[in-house]
Parts: structure tokens; C-alpha cells; sequence
């Protein structure tokens, strides 16, 4: 009950902050262009804020037209903006995707003359020239009639302006022959100049967020994956974060990618990274939910992408970018394709199964809008959402993602634990069924002792249910005593051991394992190698919330050179290693070894008090 409740907690929490993070891109859309003018005569720009010009404007096609050649002149051909201009119809006929074409705005104003407003213009394609009256204002690439006379550039730009009149226009010429589909295609917006600044550096903030929590990650899990090599999928949710940083930046404010860079160069990237994205999220999914389809699926992918990365880097994109629809399908059937292998993973009674589905979903909802919104097939008053719904999914995928590495390291746990229990030696076993059947021979009773104390060894030595489970200190010196127990029949005068309790220990909760193997070092490495024998004292303590243990034998010691690999992997003495590696994850601290050649040792540790579990 409590993991549903975790779980639909992560669910509204990541919808939440999808919901409320878009409405950061609600810009006041009224008034709007009509018939290539803006009435803004009753607007307050401090009152009201700054204004999306989307609407309808002036449209002059295979004309690169100045405020001189517009002044007087008349238009009848108005359309939509934001928007690409082979969507528009002039003649009954859509236009091509290439050539030239001038844009105009008049807007009305009650501003005095002098007064200072800001535009801020995201992309054009491919380049474009913008001015107020005859003013020019900014510009990016450099406008051609013709191919060889374009240089495309992405670069979004705010620029200042004083108002030159109550009436002013806005006129911005473009050309496209780098891509297939030119014209305005993102928002302007209009306001006031700090309002303008604000709401670019609400964008630059933004998008630095995600780039930021995106590249972190990437690196973070690249570092997991060098370290931890098995866990594949480590790799992938890296590679994956980096390529969304990438598509997110070249569709966004090029932060990490400098606008620059060669147009070819941006718009290969734009694309490859997208798909790239898709590619290992769906590897990602195949290494969490692994079938036979999700095998087959992400090899089919793989070629696909393959090719598609070809096309991307040798051939211009003006070409290719005309079947864009068939990398977005691509695209799209690859993120639904990852739905449906999580689908089939919990069938399979996979876990987590459903946060990484919603995650997914909220990639797809944020992906699909993105895409309707900026081929222009649909108008959404809350602009691009991707950002949001990256963010949300990756909380939900962290979540998801700690919880694996504490499954990880749980297991690993566990695994040093059943190492542990192995290290029982073969030759313990049969020496002790050796004594027992030698003792039945004359002292039946005692062999049945024996036999008692030996099962009870067994038992405990193996009953533990998961990797940080917790026993009760009593059981933990009923074991260490059955232990005991053996030896003292088997070595009997030579071996004598002592315990030292001091404090109620009756529910104090410990770590499995501790205090019999280091018992049993202190006889097998301790003891037993001197021919006379010797003893063994263990003490416990209770000193508030804490508990001192101390295992002390005066046997044969261990030499200073050997005292510094004592705790080593490769070490001989029984688990030492493994129980210093569980006190230290567990209290920060581990075994303390005091030991002098001839003189004896003495193992110390020390754990906080847990009392019934807790």
C-alpha cells in the first residue's frame, strides 16, 4: 500500500510540474494582426505585458521589399504567422518551399515618439533581415535570391528599438534555400523592453534547467556505466539525456551549440539527435523489459537510424528535409514501440512497469504536441511543452532509477553474504561430522549434543531473507555460541572462550554475520596455530545508543606487514573484508584491528541500536 502510494505521489507530482511549468509559456495573445495591422491603441504594455504578433500579416512573395518600396502600397495578400509559406495559397496554388519573400506589420500604437520597445524573434528559415520602418534592427545569415547567394543561420535575437511613430511597421525580408520549408515560422513577440528581457531570460532559464539536469545525468550514469559495466541500461538512459540535451538546444536557444556552426551542420544535428533520442530510449526500455520483441524492434531501429544519420550528414537539407514527416512517423512509432515493449514486460510481472509507461506517455504527449505545433498543424496558446515534459518524465525516471541501484547494491549485497556463508570450509563440515561420530562411539548423550549445537549452526548461519536484513543480537551470539560449541568438542582443553555482556541487549537488532565469522578468525587464525591453544574473550557493551563489541584472543597475532591487508579482498582470514565493507555502508565506520606477532589480537567494532527492527 505504502509503494502505490509512493508511486501515485511521483504521478501527480510529474504532472503537476508539466501543467504548471507550460503555463510559463503563456504569452498574451490580444490584440492579434488582422489584415496586416495591429491595433495596440488601448494596449498598456506595463499593465498587460508583451504580445505574441501572431495573427495576420502582409505577405509579399518573391519580393525582398524595403519600407520605401511598401510605404504606399496596398496589400491583398495576408497570412498566417507563425507558419511556413508552402502552406500558404496564392492563385489557388501552394507556394514552394523555397524562395524569397518580404513580411509587413503595421501597428497602430499610443506611445509617444521615443518610447522604447524590445522584439524578440526566436528562428526564420533560413535567413532573414528585419526592420521598423527603415530602420534595420537585426538580421541573421545573410538573404539571397538564390542558393548560392543565401548563407541560412538559426540564431534567436532581441533587439531594442525607439518607437519612430504612433505608426510604425515592421518588415522582415526572407529567403530560404537551405531548407525545405521558409518563412516565419516561430512567434514574435512585441513589448515592452524589460518585459522582453525578462521573458528571454525566463527562456534562457529554462532551457538551462534542462540542459543543466539533462548533461549532469548523462555524465553521472556514464560514470555508473564505466564502473559498473553489467548494467547496460546505465548507459543507454545516458546517451539518451545527452541527445536530448542536443535536440533540445538546436530546437531551443543554443546554449551548448553555437550558432555558428555551419546551417548544414545545426540542421543535421537537429534531426540526428532527435532520432538518435528515440533509438536509446527504445534500447533503454529493451534493457528493462528484455523479450524477444524488444530485441527484434531495436535492431530494426538501429537500422533505420543508421540510414537516416547517412542521409543527414551527406546529403543537404534541402532535400531531405522535404520528407521530414517520415523521421517524425519513424520517430513516433519508436517511442509507441518502447510503450508497447514496457507493455510486454508487465505481462511479465516486470517491476516499475507502469511509472516508466506514464514517463514514456508524458515523452509522447510532449513530443507529438512539439511536432504538430511546429509544422504548423496546430495553433497551441502554450507554445513548446517538450521542456516540461522531459523534466517530468526524467523525475519520474530517477525515482525509478535510484530504486535499481539500491536493488543493485542489495543484491551485491547479498551475494557477499551468501559468499560468506561458503566460506563455511568443506573441511569444517567433515571434521565436525568426524568428532560427532567419534564421540557417539563412547558418549552417546554428548553426540547428541553435538548433533543439537550443529543443526542450530546450520540453521542460523543460513537464515536470513534479504541483503541488510537485521537479527536480534541474541541470535547472533546463539549462533557464535553453537559455533563454540563444536570447536570446544573437538579441540577441548585447548580452546577456552569467554563472553562479557554488559547492558540489556534483549532487542537490540544487529547486522547478520558479524560477530560469529570474526570468532571463528580469532580461533582458526588466532588460537589453533599454537600448540597449547589459548582464549578467546568477547565483549559487549551498552553505552546509550550505541553497542561496543571486542573479540579478543591471545594467540599467535598477526605480523605489522600483514596487519595492512588483513581487511583486503584477497586477504585469508574468514569474511573480514566483506563485514567491514556492510559496517562501513551501513554506519560509516568498520573493523578496528589491534594485533601484536606472538601477543595476540583483538577486532573491535562498534553499531547503533536498533530496537524491534526499527
Amino acid at each position: 500500500m505504502h509503494l502505490i502510494r509512493k508511486k501515485i505521489f511521483l504521478i501527480i507530482m510529474a504532472a503537476f510540474l508539466m501543467l504548471t511549468m507550460t503555463g510559463c509559456n503563456r504569452i498574451h495573445t490580444a490584440p492579434r494582426p488582422e489584415s496586416g495591422a495591429l491595433n495596440m491603441k488601448n494596449w498598456n504594455f506595463a499593465d498587460s505585458g508583451i504580445v505574441a504578433l501572431d495573427g495576420a500579416w502582409d505577405f509579399y512573395w518573391n519580393q525582398l521589399l524595403t519600407y520605401q518600396d511598401l510605404k504606399d502600397k496596398e496589400q491583398t495578400v495576408h497570412v498566417r504567422v507563425p507558419e511556413t509559406w508552402d502552406n500558404y495559397k496564392i492563385d489557388q496554388e501552394f507556394l514552394p518551399g523555397t524562395g524569397v519573400a518580404t513580411y509587413r506589420l503595421r501597428v497602430n500604437t499610443n506611445l509617444p515618439e521615443g518610447a522604447i520597445l524590445a522584439l524578440r524573434l526566436k528562428t526564420v528559415s533560413s535567413a532573414y533581415r528585419l526592420f521598423i520602418n527603415d530602420q534595420f534592427l537585426i538580421g541573421a545569415g545573410t538573404i539571397g535570391t538564390a542558393a548560392e547567394e543565401e548563407k541560412g543561420e538559426y540564431n534567436p535575437q532581441t533587439a531594442v528599438f525607439r518607437v519612430p511613430d504612433k505608426q510604425f511597421d515592421i518588415i522582415i525580408q526572407v529567403s530560404n534555400f537551405q531548407y525545405a520549408r521558409g518563412g516565419l515560422w516561430d512567434s514574435l513577440y512585441l513589448g515592452d523592453a524589460n518585459q522582453i528581457h525578462r521573458y528571454e531570460n525566463m527562456l534562457t532559464g529554462r532551457e538551462t534547467l534542462l540542459l543543466g539536469v539533462l548533461m549532469i545525468i548523462s555524465f553521472f550514469y556514464l560514470a555508473i556505466f564505466f564502473q559498473r559495466k553489467e548494467l547496460k541500461y546505465t548507459l543507454y538512459f545516458s546517451l539518451l539525456c545527452m541527445a536530448a540535451a542536443i535536440s533540445v538546444d538546436t530546437a531551443g536557444e543554443f546554449l551548448l551549440i553555437n550558432s555558428s556552426i555551419p546551417f548544414r551542420a545545426v540542421v543535421s544535428m537537429w534531426y540526428g539527435a532527435t532520432g538518435w533520442m528515440t533509438f536509446f530510449l527504445l534500447m533503454f526500455m529493451h534493457e528493462l523489459f528484455p523479450s524477444r520483441f524488444s530485441e527484434i524492434a531495436s535492431k530494426v531501429y538501429f537500422g533505420i537510424i543508421v540510414v537516416l544519420q547517412f542521409i543527414y550528414i551527406t546529403v543537404t537539407p534541402s532535400w531531405y528535409t522535404r520528407y521530414a514527416f517520415f523521421s517524425n512517423f519513424s520517430e513516433t512509432v519508436s517511442i509507441l514501440v518502447s510503450l508497447l515493449i514496457i507493455l510486454i514486460g508487465a505481462r511479465k510481472n516486470y517491476k516499475n512497469w507502469l511509472l516508466n509507461a506514464i514517463s514514456v506517455v508524458i515523452l509522447f504527449i510532449g513530443y507529438l504536441h512539439d511536432i504538430l505545433y511546429l509544422t504548423s498543424n496546430v495553433d497551441s496558446p502554450v507554445k513548446e511543452i517538450f521542456y516540461w515534459s522531459a523534466l517530468s518524465a526524467l523525475v519520474l525516471q530517477m525515482t525509478m532509477q535510484a530504486q535499481r541501484i539500491k536493488t543493485y547494491f542489495d543484491n551485491k549485497a547479498a551475494a557477499e553474504l551468501l559468499l560468506l556463508q561458503a566460506q563455511i570450509k568443506p573441511h569444517f563440515l567433515y571434521n565436525t561430522i568426524n568428532t560427532i561420530i567419534s564421540v557417539s562411539r563412547t558418549d552417546t548423550e554428548k553426540s547428541r549434543t553435538l548433533l543439537i549445537d550443529f543443526s542450530e549452526y546450520l540453521r542460523r548461519s543460513f537464515d536470513f531473507k534479504g541483503s541488510d536484513q537485521l537479527v536480534s543480537l541474541s541470535d547472533e551470539i546463539e549462533l557464535a555460541k553453537a559455533y563454540i560449541a563444536i570447536e570446544k568438542a573437538r579441540f577441548g582443553n585447548r580452546l577456552n572462550v569467554s563472553f562479557h555482556i554488559r547492558g540489556e541487549i534483549e532487542q537490540i537488532k544487529v547486522p547478520i554475520l558479524v560477530l560469529q565469522p570474526i570468532i571463528e578468525n580469532a580461533i582458526i587464525h588466532g588460537i589453533l596455530p599454537k600448540i597449547e591453544g589459548g582464549s578467546v574473550d568477547i565483549n559487549i557493551r551498552r553505552d546509550l545508543d550505541k553497542l561496543f563489541f571486542s573479540v579478543r584472543d591471545d594467540g599467535v597475532g598477526i605480523s605489522e606487514k600483514n596487519l595492512r591487508t588483513v581487511l583486503e579482498q584477497k586477504g585469508s582470514h574468514i569474511g573480514l573484508s566483506n563485514i567491514d565493507s556492510r559496517l562501513r555502508r551501513l554506519y560509516k565506520r568498520g573493523l578496528e584491528i589491534e594485533s601484536k606477532e606472538n601477543h595476540g589480537t583483538e577486532v573491535k567494532w562498534c553499531t547503533l541500536i536498533r530496537v524491534g527492527g526499527r
